[in-house]
Order: C-alpha cells, then sequence, then structure tokens
C-alpha cells in the first residue's frame, strides 16, 4: 500500500522538474542552494564527489552551469519528475495519510537508513514521519556505505539490475581496506554466469554455499584440501621447432640457423591477397602494417627461442601494405655474446614479379629492431599484477564511441582510421584508461598461431589516443613482457607515464577475465609518422596510384540538339512560368564568385555556400518534377569551380559545391543533366558541342573541351616507362571502357 501510494501521488504530480548529476562534494554545493531552498535541493549524496541536484528546470540548470565553469562534470538525468526536491512536497499530506493508517512492525535485521545514512535506530522505521520523510530528503547512499565500513562490514553485494550502485560504492571507502564489493547482474551480460560469478567471489572471501540449492541433485561435493594446491606449471618455456625457427605462424612460413653462427633467420611474405586483415588494421588507413603486427613478429621470434622479454622494440619505418603485389619480410635474431640476450631486426623489401627473388636487386630496408631477453631482469621488470576486483575499476566513467572519433579528428592525421572493431569498451580514471579489447569469432581460431593476435592489440593501442596520443605509426617498446599467448580478450590499463606528443609514453597491461596477467611494457611510446617520409621508391610500391585526369573529350556522337534555350541565372527556371515545353537544352550560367547569379559575389563565405546549394537543390527539384522539363537537358555552366590542371585554383568555391550537388543528381537522373566549367563565358558553338558529347562532365579550357578520366599510373621499376590507362564509363554505366598507352 505505501509502495503504490507513494508511485501514484509522485506521478501525479505536475511535470517540469529536473535532476542533474554533478561531480562536487556535498559541502560545495550546498552553498549555491543558499536562497533557492524553495526551488531545489541536494537529492542524492552517492558518493565523496558525486552529488544529484533536484528541482525547477531553472534553478538546477543554473547551479549545475556555475559547478561546470568550474570544473564538475554534469549529467542531466532521464527521470520524470524532480524526486527528493521541494516539487514533492504537494503530495506529503497526502501521502502522510496513507502511512498512519498502516501497522509496522520493526526489521528482523539491522538497517542502515538511506533517510540518516546511519544505522537506524530502534522504532525509526516504525513511524509514519520516516516514511514522509524518505520521500522528501536527500538519499544519503554515501553515508550509508560508510556506516556499514564503520560496522566491520567486509562484503558489499548489489542485488539489482546492473553494477551501478556497486561502482558507487567502492568510491565511499579507502581503497586499502581490503573490502569485497560484488554486483549480481551487470547490463548486457549473461545472467547465470554472472550470478554464479557473484557467489564464487563471495565464496573464495570465506563465506558458506548452500551448493545442494545451487545444484539439485549433483554428486556430494569433496572439500578442497586447506593446503596450496601441488600444481603443474603453465607458464611459457623455450620450446623449439624442428627447423629451428620456423612456428606455425600466419607470416612467417620457413626459418633457418645460419651455420657456423648464433644467427637466426625466418622470412615470409606480406600481401593483401594472402592476409586481407593486414588492412583492416588501424595504421595509415590500411596503407601501412600495423606497428602492432611487428610487435607480434618479434615476441613470435623470441617465443621459439625462449625469450617471452622484449627489453625493448624500436619500429624504425613504417612497412608499407602494397595494393597489389607481396612484400617480402626477414627477422633476423642473434645472440649478444656473454649475455643472455639475443639482438632483433625486422627487414622488409617489395617483390619484383617479373624478377627472380635469388636475383632480385630491390634493397632491404630494417623496419623495426630491439633486443631478446629470455630472464626479466628487475630493469625490465613491471607490475605484472592483473585487474583483479571490480570491472571496470570504481570512479572510471564510459568514454562514448563519438569521444574517440573525436580523438581522432584532433590528432589531424592523414589517413586517420575508425575505432576498429576489437575495441569494445573505454573508461577513464583521471589520467588512467581501461579497456575491453576481444576478438571477432572468425579472428579466435587463428589466435592460438600469434604470440598475441596483432588486432587484439591494435585495439589496446587505439585505447592509448584517448590520452591524447597520436595514432599508433611508430611504435617504441620498453620492458614487454608475454605471460599468456593465444588470448582472444583482455582488459586493458593504460598509466600515462611520461611526456607528451612524439614523446608520450604510457606503461600498459592486458589482463585476461580473472586478471591474470597476459602481456605488461614498462612504457610505450607512440609518434605519429608523415606518410610522404616514406622513401618515395617505397610509396610508388604501394599499388597503382588512380587520379582523375582533364583530357580532350570526343568525337561528338549524340544529334544536336533540336532548340537550346540561353537563361541568364537559375532564377529564370524557378519563377518561369510560362506555358509549353523546354527547349531540348536549357542553359544556365552558375558564377557565384563573379556576383553575376547565384550565391552572392566577393569573398565565399561558409554561409554563401550554404545559400547556394540550397538554391541549387530548390533547382533541380523543380527541373526534375516539372512535366514541361520531361524531355530537357539543363547545362549548368559554372566558371573556375574544378581544377582541371595542377596549377589551377578554384576560384568560386559556393558554384564547386553547387557542382558535388549536380553529380549527385546525375548519378541518380542519367541524361538530364550536363556539367560544363569554363574560363571564359562559352560560345553559342561551345556549347553546342558539348552538348553533342558523350560526357555528362566537361570543362573548356583555351576554347578546347576536355573530360574527366580516371588515369592509373604505375611507376614500374627504375627506368621503366609509366604505363597509363584511360578509364571510364558508358553512359548506362554497366561497361567498363579501358585504352590508352
Amino acid at each position: 500500500t505505501l509502495v503504490t501510494a507513494r508511485g501514484r501521488l509522485m506521478q501525479a504530480l505536475p511535470e517540469g522538474g529536473v535532476m542533474v548529476a554533478v561531480e562536487a562534494a556535498e559541502d560545495e554545493v550546498l552553498p549555491l542552494l543558499s536562497g533557492r531552498e524553495a526551488e531545489v535541493s541536494v537529492a542524492a549524496v552517492n558518493g565523496p564527489k558525486a552529488v544529484v541536484l533536484a528541482g525547477t528546470e531553472t534553478a538546477v540548470t543554473e547551479i549545475a552551469e556555475e559547478l561546470a565553469a568550474q570544473g564538475s562534470r554534469t549529467s542531466r538525468l532521464r527521470v520524470s519528475h524532480a524526486f527528493h526536491s521541494p516539487l514533492m512536497e504537494p503530495m506529503l499530506v497526502e501521502f502522510r495519510q496513507v502511512a498512519e493508517g498502516l501497522t509496522y512492525a520493526a526489521p528482523a535485521i539491522p538497517v542502515v537508513s538511506n533517510v540518516t545514512g546511519r544505522l537506524a535506530a530502534e522504532g525509526e522505521l516504525t513511524t509514519p514521519d520516516y516514511w514522509v520523510r524518505h520521500v522528501r530528503e536527500a538519499v544519503r547512499f554515501a553515508d550509508g556505505v560508510t556506516a556499514l565500513a564503520e560496522q566491520r562490514v567486509t562484503r558489499f553485494v548489489e542485488v539489482g539490475p546492473d553494477a551501478t550502485l556497486t561502482a558507487l560504492a567502492r568510491a565511499c571507502v579507502p581503497d586499502d581496506q581490503g573490502l569485497l564489493f560484488v554486483p549480481t547482474l551487470r547490463k548486457d551480460h549473461d545472467e547465470p554466469r554472472t550470478a554464479v560469478s557473484a557467489l564464487a567471489a563471495l565464496h573464495t572471501s570465506g563465506l558458506s554455499v548452500d551448493w545442494d540449492a545451487l545444484l539439485p541433485g549433483s554428486p556430494p561435493l569433496v572439500d578442497l584440501p586447506t593446503y596450496a594446491f601441488e600444481r603443474h606449471r603453465y607458464w611459457l618455456d623455450p620450446v623449439v621447432a624442428p627447423s629451428g625457427h620456423r612456428g606455425d605462424h600466419p607470416l612467417l612460413s620457413t626459418g633457418v640457423h645460419l651455420a657456423d653462427s648464433t644467427t637466426v633467420m625466418a622470412t615470409g611474405r606480406l600481401s593483401r591477397r594472402l592476409q586481407p586483415w593486414l588492412a583492416d588494421l588501424a595504421t595509415g588507413g590500411g596503407t601501412l602494417v600495423a606497428g602492432s603486427v611487428l610487435t607480434d613478429l618479434a615476441l613470435h621470434t623470441g617465443r621459439a627461442l625462449g625469450a617471452h622479454h622484449l627489453v625493448d622494440l624500436h619500429v624504425d619505418v613504417p612497412l608499407p601494405l602494397p595494393a597489389t603485389g607481396e612484400t617480402e619480410v626477414q627477422t633476423v635474431t642473434e645472440a649478444v655474446e656473454g649475455e643472455d640476450r639475443w639482438s632483433f631486426a625486422l627487414y622488409a623489401r617489395p617483390l619484383d614479379p617479373e624478377a627472380d627473388p635469388a636475383d632480385d636487386p630491390r634493397p632491404w630496408t630494417r623496419h623495426a629492431h630491439g633486443t631478446l631477453s629470455r630472464a626479466e631482469d628487475e630493469e625490465q621488470a613491471v607490475n605484472a599484477a592483473g585487474t583483479e576486483g571490480t570491472w571496470p575499476p570504481a570512479g572510471a566513467v564510459p568514454v562514448d564511441p563519438e569521444e574517440l572519433y573525436g580523438d581522432f579528428d584532433a590528432l589531424d592525421v592523414d589517413g586517420a582510421h575508425a575505432v576498429p572493431p576489437t575495441l569494445k569498451a573505454v573508461w577513464r580514471r583521471g589520467d588512467e584508461v581501461f579497456a575491453e579489447v576481444a576478438l571477432d569469432e572468425d579472428q579466435e581460431a587463428d589466435a592460438a598461431r600469434f604470440a598475441v593476435h596483432p588486432a587484439l592489440l591494435d585495439g589496446a593501442m587505439v585505447a592509448l589516443t584517448t590520452l591524447g596520443h597520436p595514432a599508433p605509426w611508430l611504435l617504441t617498446w620498453s620492458g614487454l613482457t608475454l605471460y599468456a599467448r593465444a588470448a582472444t580478450s583482455a582488459r586493458v590499463h593504460i598509466v600515462p607515464a611520461f611526456g607528451a606528443g612524439a614523446e608520450a609514453g604510457a606503461e600498459i597491461r592486458l589482463s585476461d577475465g580473472d586478471g591474470a596477467p597476459v602481456l605488461t611494457a614498462r612504457t610505450v611510446s607512440v609518434t605519429p609518422h608523415d606518410l610522404e617520409d616514406i622513401p618515395a621508391d617505397a610509396r610508388g610500391r604501394t599499388g597503382d596510384l588512380y587520379t582523375v585526369s582533364w583530357t580532350p573529350a570526343g568525337p561528338a556522337s549524340l544529334p544536336e540538339p533540336a532548340a537550346t534555350t540561353r537563361l541568364t541565372g537559375p532564377d529564370d527556371v524557378l519563377e518561369n512560368a510560362s506555358d509549353g515545353v523546354y527547349d531540348d537544352l536549357v542553359v544556365v550560367p552558375w558564377y557565384s564568385a563573379d556576383g553575376d547569379a547565384g550565391a552572392g559575389e566577393g569573398a565565399c563565405t561558409p554561409a554563401e555556400v550554404h545559400t547556394s546549394t540550397a538554391h541549387a537543390l530548390a533547382l533541380l527539384q523543380r527541373w526534375l518534377t516539372d512535366p514541361r522539363a520531361a524531355g530537357s537537358r539543363l547545362l549548368l555552366v559554372t566558371r573556375r569551380a574544378v581544377a582541371v590542371h595542377g596549377d589551377e585554383a578554384v576560384t568560386d568555391l559556393a558554384a564547386a559545391a553547387v557542382r558535388g550537388l549536380v553529380k549527385s543528381a546525375q548519378s541518380e537522373n542519367p541524361g538530364r543533366f550536363l556539367l560544363l566549367d569554363t574560363d571564359d563565358a562559352p560560345s553559342d558553338a561551345d556549347i553546342a558541342l558539348a552538348a553533342r558529347l558523350d560526357h555528362d562532365d566537361l570543362a573548356l579550357r583555351n576554347g578546347r573541351i576536355l573530360a574527366p578520366a580516371l588515369t592509373r599510373t604505375d611507376t614500374g621499376r627504375e627506368g621503366t616507362t609509366p604505363r597509363t590507362a584511360v578509364v571510364r564509363f558508358d553512359p548506362d554505366r554497366t561497361v567498363l571502357v579501358t585504352g590508352g598507352t
């Protein structure tokens, strides 16, 4: 009766109130409420720096904005009313009448009150007045958790649909008290598994479990011994393949020990055809092999030698991933005399499909080098503790995916990538970053063939960009240790270590779902790399280059228009209400930069571009829906709205935007629109010739009509003549025609 009356009366109140969560202490908020007690109040105290305000929209918004200006984060809650605020007072009289008609009994177990934030006194919960206060006063959750800790409560269990209160409760007590916080359910997690995991966490902390209730009808359970497990060692041990280095790695197929030497060499080939997944990783827009791939090759090489520690690894030069063809790679390791270490280097060169690999003159480039170690010394060691306890940790704030995209945009790096699919979630807590990475189902089958799957490590490295680090093109690792191979998912913990920009560094840990370490590194630093810094011969072999070239158009193949109308501007079409139909060809000039027609004159502003394209949209829509124009073509004439030659500049920016809009209309309505960009006013003969050419996009330069064509250039080997082919589409968009030299 009490619960239903409370809900009914609350919902009957007028709407209009709001609730806003703010990152501030109660003592910081209360002075801002002075003089506004009838409009706003503290609705909840959820943590040392977590308060909820409730009341009228004006008052709450003004206070929240003042706190935001002081550096506090704020978040408006999605609620129907301003609960626990002055806006609740109109229901209190009727609610008290309901409460006074009930019979109360004392609770059988001690209860900490969220109204007072302390252990309820005898008789406190059995009065109508308490439940009226329960509606109006603040929820003192943080005080309640503190009171439980003071009562030496050591285990906190959240019985609810998510882990929200668990995270809040952890923030209410010092980290060094050794308390256990366990949610029984979590959003988007399997319910039976999550509930049993909570039970397991409580059991391992010393609580007894009614196993018959959990596993009815199961055989009798045997208590485990109280002494430590006698276990087998499952850490990685040195295992050398029969070849000395081959192993089952997707990128390295052959390995050999060089005679009378400590050098071990392994070779392989990379290509988009052999390993299409390489282009999906997050470096250089798919034009470069990701640094995570080079890191895995170093770890795999060390694993074959029993060296699971990378003392250091430096990526010297990005490794291009050719659009076609193959790249040959070599890993070379050599023992360091007198030390239990090996030097490591990774070389690559593009293969000439027309040459014998043994006689290929193309030089090798060293792309990475470093040092491998069998023993993890004190200088190399890092804190290998995993991510035990609640995940994500208390106080960690989720990072919206849109924020990740914004971080990439802020880097202003050519070829920046989208968030990789292996990066499932990201959180921030101060300067720290927490993330979850997991392979897709089709990647899991190959996980065992890598030391650490590059896609998994790639997702972890992209999480680093949330700290403002550049996209990980050039990596430098220090003190990297591989603890477990074949991981398919991991929790990531990143802590800034030093520097910023090109000198940025961070400590990184990857752990499994139980908190055991998978990979740790004392520091990893990342440096952006300009694609233009890649040697020209390497860039030229990343694949065939396609550019738009303007070449002489012709010959004319279409019939000459029976009649042509030349208008003075787009408004002639929009405002023309004469009877009859349009001529075969209607010519409309659009010289916005010159002020002859269109969006205006003089310097082009964004507002003028918006106005011009809106004007053009109205023109196109009118033309396509006007029955008088059903048998006509509209020729839009612009001036210097496209750069035909390399030394040209686009001077009519508004008209350039209009051209883009018209090209979209052309793709949806073939044969209805024709574009002609000019360097001078076209003559009647120019117009007539343009209408007869089998192109819908033309340019007039120095009296010659040009048409765009997709040009493919293969630079070939040094000293050979580039090959060029002109590629264009027939008007019906179905036949590809190629030709050229």
